[in-house]
């Protein structure tokens, strides 16, 4: 029934893979909603799925009715010393740190600071999106830097091995200067014609947030959004702190070997620098199926957090190996699909998150408070993350095929 969901996971899937010491306090006295056991039989699933495709460990979390139904942790935190994953167990959240970064853009939007459909230029102090002899980077959006259509490069940033050499400064990382690992950030096709992921945009965003706010990228994260929405167990500081390592997950290759060094740094942190649970991953996207369907004060304003799970203009498909006519619907920050036959809008949100060495999906429905997380600590979890959400989908019968 449900073995097509989420549909365009598998697409993406395709696209990307070819293109590319204790816990705090407030961790250890909030309990995780687990108001129910974990069915034997799914967790049989999940960790069949785990052990056939050698991956060492999973958090996992499944929401219904606008809360965590259940959260555990499968298999293994480390292969070194076998320590379980449980449900504090930090792992990198990937890509799922860019619809967490746009949240926080929002409270900006929401506040009058920030205007989406304003040059993004405008509010940037340090750096501004240069034109070339092509294409102009003064005209694109707020909007279009979180829709992946303002023709940006950079699509994918690698990160740096812990102890590596970091770039001193956001610029020196829009602009590619050494040491940054990634290209620099330039427009490269015209901003609205067509949709196309970008890292790049989502650096910009990063930038724009420190410029407007005066404050760190990481501190503004803390205090607008992971403080208010409970996820305690979640951070975006880069370097990421020693303390930390000891209840967080590290990273394993294809092959099941370790990741060099154990995990990627990421100062690009809007990008793919939070370190999370499922458990606050779940929170995050109940608070705003709540704020979306009126069912409490949200974030933002209710209209505002419909708009992010609204299909936005991104323009025409990119022309993708294999995919010619692959056009995502885009949210706000998240990837719509599915399709409500009584009002022709999208049914779920989701995204995808793609490290080296950490795996990660996430999925909810825009009604009805039903969702699941994933967060793997291996390259081999892009083979389980989409099946354990098909699992999950089967076992509770919810109806998600249009």
């Amino acid at each position: 029934m449900t073995k097509s969901w989420p549909r365009f996971v598998a697409i993406l899937l395709a696209v990307w893979m070819t293109a590319s010491s204790t816990l705090g306090a407030d961790s250890e006295a909030r309990p995780v909603e687990n108001s129910t056991e974990v069915p034997p039989a799914l967790a049989a699933a999940i960790n069949t799925l785990l052990q056939e495709h050698h991956v060492p460990g999973a958090s996992v979390a499944v929401m219904d009715g606008y809360r965590i139904l259940w959260a555990q942790g499968f298999g293994v935190a480390s292969l070194t010393g076998a320590q379980p994953v449980t449900v504090h167990t930090r792992f990198q959240a990937c890509s799922l740190s860019k619809p967490v970064a746009v949240r926080a853009l929002l409270t900006l939007v929401d506040a009058g600071k920030v205007e989406l459909d304003q040059p993004a230029n405008r509010y940037l102090k340090r750096w501004q999106i240069p034109n070339n002899s092509t294409f102009k980077g003064d005209i694109i959006t707020v909007r279009q830097l979180v829709t992946h259509s303002a023709g940006l490069s950079a699509s994918f940033y690698p990160g740096y091995r812990p102890g590596e050499k970091l770039p001193d400064t956001l610029t020196d990382m829009l602009n590619g200067e050494p040491p940054t690992t990634s290209e620099p950030v330039e427009p490269i096709f015209e901003a609205g014609s067509q949709w196309r992921y970008s890292g790049g945009g989502l650096l910009v965003v990063q930038l724009l947030i420190e410029d407007v706010t005066g404050q760190a990228f990481a501190a503004f994260m803390q205090s607008t959004v992971l403080n208010p929405l409970q996820m305690a167990d979640s951070t975006y500081v880069s370097p990421y702190p020693e303390a930390l390592l000891a209840v967080s997950a590290v990273g394993y290759a294809q092959d099941g070997t370790l990741v060099p060094g154990g995990y990627r740094e990421y100062p690009a942190a809007a990008v793919a620098g939070l370190w999370t649970t499922a458990s606050d991953l779940a929170r995050s996207m109940i608070a705003l199926q709540k704020n979306v369907n009126g069912l409490e004060p949200g974030f933002v304003s209710r209209t505002l957090a419909r708009d992010m799970l609204t299909p936005q203009e991104t323009g025409l498909p990119p022309q993708i190996e294999k995919i010619p006519t692959f056009t995502p619907q885009m949210g706000l920050g998240y990837l719509l699909e599915g399709r409500d036959p009584n009002t022709g809008k999208p049914t779920r949100f989701w995204h995808w998150g793609d490290n080296p060495g950490y795996k990660a999906l996430q999925v909810a429905t825009l009604e009805g408070g039903r969702g699941v997380v994933i967060l793997t600590n291996s390259d081999a979890g892009v083979a389980v993350t989409r099946p354990i959400a098909e699992r999950v989908a089967d076992y509770y019968g919810w109806p998600l095929e249009e």
